[in-house]
């Protein structure tokens, strides 16, 4: 069973030897919230279901929430009953944005204590250019499936997460202990406050250093190796410090999370809010 990535040689094994697993088709745009969908519908992974950044691996935003809150745990807990995703079902995700909503999927499987989810490494556009079928056509209804959002519910952060996770109130006693290390998964210009086109301020986090998720992707959109990995972020300083990742709003974090895993390094916290809610209530 795979657990982080999965080669794409590794998946067309999956549908040789008919074992039972999902895919899950993550492709997003953040500037055109249908651009991802439109893409699946036009040509994804054979048996791809999708998953919708906003519908179903964020919960609704909020006045004080950063711009993906995390979802409840029924919303995830949904997914596993409408696809019959049992413990021992391998779940396979992909996009094609390297790997940045393919792995808040990850994250949130993994999380919810599903440890038979791994992120497709080069995404689909690997797959597609490795000449690996395709397909196309008429999609199945499940496809335009709504989750239940329970309402009235229990702060999402307050839920007990097998991974690690940090709320904004609790980030704020970390950002003064020299123990964290506090780390922002965003490109340079965004980080230095340089630009800002997503976000209604520019800036960073106070003590964050930054260490931008593509860092750990290679040219051509694969992941790096365990060494490779392991040697990056402890130069960075992060091999003895409890490390505490994010980014605009919790997805980009995930990346530099995976590449924690695939490096066997203790898995690091979260904070899902990131700079969308940060500086929110800095406004």
């Amino acid at each position: 069973m795979y657990s982080t990535i999965i080669e794409t040689s590794e998946l067309n094994q999956l549908y040789q030897d008919k074992k039972p697993f999902i895919v899950f088709d993550c492709r997003f745009n953040l500037f055109d919230t249908q651009a991802g969908f439109n893409a699946y519908c036009e040509k994804r992974i054979p048996t791809a279901h999708y998953l919708h950044l906003d519908n179903h691996l964020s919960s609704p935003i909020t006045a004080s929430s950063g711009r993906h809150p995390l979802p409840s745990r029924q919303k995830i807990e949904s997914l596993f009953d409408l696809f019959n995703i049992t413990p021992e079902i391998q779940v396979v995700v992909y996009d094609a944005q390297n790997h940045a909503f393919a792995s808040r999927a990850w994250w949130l499987f993994q999380a919810l204590g599903h440890k038979n989810c791994a992120v497709l490494n080069g995404g689909f556009n690997a797959w597609q250019s490795q000449q690996n079928k395709v397909e196309t056509g008429t999609l199945s209804e499940l496809d335009s499936f709504n989750p239940i959002e329970v309402k009235n519910q229990e702060d999402p952060g307050a839920f007990d997460f097998v991974l690690p996770v940090v709320s904004q109130n609790e980030l704020c006693n970390c950002i003064k202990d020299t123990t964290h290390l506090l780390i922002d998964a965003r490109e340079a210009q965004r980080f230095e406050g340089i630009q800002e086109p997503i976000d209604p301020v520019a800036g960073h986090i106070p003590t964050a250093i930054n260490a931008p998720m593509n860092n750990v992707i290679d040219a051509n959109g694969f992941f790096y190796d365990k060494e490779k990995l392991r040697q990056y972020w402890g130069n960075l300083g992060a091999a003895d410090k409890n490390v505490i990742h994010y980014c605009g709003s919790g997805v980009t974090a995930c990346v530099n999370i995976l590449s924690f895993a695939i490096a066997e390094l203790p898995i690091p916290t979260l904070y899902a809010g990131g700079w969308s809610e940060w500086c929110k209530s800095k406004i």
